[in-house]
């Protein structure tokens, strides 16, 4: 199994940009929200709720907001292979996307098991060390480019120009 390629796709095609998911609450509080990340969406822009399953990521957004993307909070993820109460919240949480036509990321993984057990139930997409620490953004695009060459930038570099 190449790294990168563990839940298909390209590196490129999987990419996400994460906001603090209080910062964007805020600001769109006061607003309709609903009609701003419609708005949004209109644009292209994908909309995915952070920690779902936790804190303030209630099923309630799931409906009220639209949204396209449901990221599975990294504490089930961890709990991978020895709590079968969290696998059953991963099972349930994986279902409820398909059920709603939700795409699914998989948070903080960190082991290779993780990535079996979440293949294995058609996850495929996630985060986590075990692809890659957090990078800059020029060592992120060149990790992308080594991974799959297809998604290199046609910009010249500057020792080629």
């Amino acid at each position: 199994m190449r790294r990168g390629r563990a839940f298909g796709g390209t590196l490129g095609q999987r990419v996400r940009y994460g906001f603090p998911n209080v910062g964007l609450a805020s600001q769109v509080a006061g607003r309709h929200p609903a009609c701003v990340l419609a708005a949004l969406q209109g644009l292209g822009v994908s909309i995915a709720i952070d920690d779902v399953g936790t804190g303030h990521s209630g099923l309630s957004y799931m409906l009220k907001l639209g949204v396209d993307i449901i990221k599975i909070d990294k504490m089930f993820i961890d709990a991978i292979g020895t709590d079968r109460n969290s696998a059953a919240i991963i099972e349930t949480l994986i279902e409820l996307a398909r059920n709603l036509r939700m795409d699914i990321i998989a948070e903080g993984v960190e082991s290779f098991e993780q990535v079996v057990f979440l293949r294995e139930l058609g996850v495929r997409a996630a985060q986590g060390y075990v692809f890659s620490p957090p990078l800059p953004a020029k060592s992120f695009l060149q990790l992308v480019e080594a991974i799959d060459p297809s998604q290199a930038s046609d910009q010249p570099t500057a020792a080629a120009a």
